[in-house]
C-alpha cells in the first residue's frame, strides 16, 4: 500500500527469518503493529511465524458480510481459546500469485493488526478483487 516501495510487500523466506530469530521477529512485529506495513504476502511458514506474534486481526471484525461471503472457502483460520476465526486469505493459484516468487505450495494475503489501517486494507482487497488479480487461473 501507499507509494513507498519498502512498504509494498513483506516477503518472508524461511531461510531468512525463522522461529529462532527473535530479534528479527521482534523488529518485524513492532513495525507491523506500528502500521509500517499495509499488507503481507507470505507462504505457510511465514504465516505460521506471524500467527505466533498475533499479527493479524479477526477478519470477521474487519470485513462486512458481503466481503466475508465473497472470500468464504479461501480463508485461513486460527483457533485461540476456543474461538475460530479467519486471519488471512489464501490466494494460491490466482493471477496475483502467478506473478509472485515464493517458496512453498501456498501464498496468503494478510493484514497486520492496526486499527488505523482497516480502511486501507478493505480498499486494497476490493481493488485486487475488482481488477481480477484474485481470479483463480
Amino acid at each position: 500500500g501507499g507509494t513507498d516501495p519498502d512498504k509494498q510487500v513483506i516477503n518472508l523466506v524461511p531461510n531468512q527469518i525463522n522461529y529462532t530469530d527473535l530479534y528479527a521477529g521482534s523488529g518485524l512485529q513492532t513495525k507491523m503493529l506500528a502500521g509500517d506495513y499495509h499488507y503481507c504476502l507470505m507462504d505457510l511458514t511465514g504465516l505460521e511465524m506471524l500467527l505466533s506474534m498475533q499479527a493479524f486481526p479477526n477478519l470477521e471484525e474487519v470485513l462486512d458480510e458481503g466481503r466475508l461471503a465473497r472470500w468464504e472457502g479461501r480463508f485461513r483460520y486460527v483457533q485461540t481459546e476456543g474461538e475460530t476465526y479467519p486471519i488471512a486469505i489464501d490466494i494460491t493459484g490466482t493471477v496475483l500469485a502467478a506473478g509472485c516468487e515464493y517458496e512453498g505450495d501456498y501464498l496468503f494475503l494478510g493484514f497486520p493488526v492496526n486499527v488505523d489501517m482497516v480502511p486501507t486494507a478493505i480498499a486494497f482487497i476490493d481493488y485486487l478483487y475488482e481488477s481480477g488479480l484474485l481470479e483463480i487461473l
